[in-house]
């Protein structure tokens, strides 16, 4: 009775424990919220610019966009898991970030040092197999960016612009994937500009939420770099992101209902992104970031549709 008694509880902590570090692995690499979906939108983007102006085939083209999604999903996973591995110290500061595996003690440095590592040899895997050598290398400085971008926060006030670089570089593998080449057209680059314009725009907004925390621990940010002047900044980061999906529409010749449900919906949504930051509630930030994924999500849709009236009508 007593060995039995005393199994029982170790089982019940084992198991315990397993679940813990289940738990904390998955909310290191924020898979419990939608945000890997930024990594996807800008890939799927780009594939479609590369399907548009290439003869795809629907089940070739369904290919590439289950690899998009693999890759990354999965690469986002990781250098998330890396993001809190280099900001534990500054997250213990952080109201917000407090509960998070890491310094909440779910899960030590080395262990998520060791996670991070699979992560990593995951990514390079997924990619390699499901979009190949070509778009791997397209997706190399988009995870040198995703490597270094933790400690830009300490030397540069603003950050952002690497977050930008680093998600915008997967327009460049979904294009080259569909392509078959690494050829850039206008159309590609002005689909990068847009995209580095509106990540920067949506972190940003995002960063509004830690304005106050930051200051105190000495993380940069473009939002406490700009304080009060934010709204103002958005303002213009919107503009500039507009500006370049345009010129990205316009020399991709895409359809009506294209500028009408893409675009015309797009201009919408940021000006409601920026109506929707109040600097005096800081929490503000977070609710234009989701709102922001929500647009991504619509766009990409949209996309889609595109993709089969071009398709079938022309």
């Amino acid at each position: 009775m007593d060995v039995a008694g005393k199994l029982i509880p170790e089982t019940d902590m084992l198991d315990d424990h397993t679940r813990k570090r289940i738990r904390a692995i998955w909310e290191m690499g924020r898979l419990h919220t939608h945000e890997a979906w930024l990594s996807v939108f800008p890939a799927v983007w780009g594939a479609s610019i590369g399907a548009k102006s290439d003869r795809t085939d629907v089940w070739s083209f369904a290919l590439v966009l289950f690899g998009i999604w693999a890759s990354a999903t999965v690469s986002h996973t990781a250098f998330c898991t890396w993001n809190d591995i280099c900001d534990v110290e500054y997250d213990r500061q952080v109201e917000r970030c407090k509960s998070r595996p890491l310094p909440s003690g779910l899960i030590s440095v080395k262990e998520a040092t060791f996670v991070f590592l699979c992560w990593i040899l995951l990514t390079l895997g997924t990619t390699w197999y499901t979009l190949g050598p070509q778009a791997t290398l397209c997706t190399t400085p988009a995870w040198l960016l995703s490597l270094v971008y933790p400690f830009m926060k300490r030397i540069m006030p603003f950050p952002q612009l690497v977050v930008g670089l680093s998600v915008a570089s997967g327009v460049m593998p979904g294009y080259v994937t569909v392509r078959g080449d690494i050829e850039f057209n206008g159309s590609v680059l002005a689909l990068f500009g847009a995209t580095v314009c509106w990540i920067i725009f949506l972190d940003t907004a995002y960063a509004v939420q830690d304005m106050v925390d930051d200051v105190k621990c000495g993380v940069q940010s473009l939002a406490v770099f700009l304080g009060q002047r934010v709204r103002v900044f958005l303002a213009l980061a919107a503009v500039v992101t507009i500006t370049f999906f345009v010129e990205a529409v316009f020399m991709s010749r895409l359809s009506l209902f294209y500028w009408t449900f893409g675009i015309g919906v797009w201009v919408a949504g940021m000006i409601r992104s920026v109506s929707l930051l109040d600097l005096s509630d800081c929490a503000s930030g977070g609710r234009v970031f989701r709102f922001n994924i929500k647009a991504g999500f619509y766009l990409t849709v949209v996309t889609f549709v595109e993709g089969y009236l071009q398709a079938w009508f022309y």
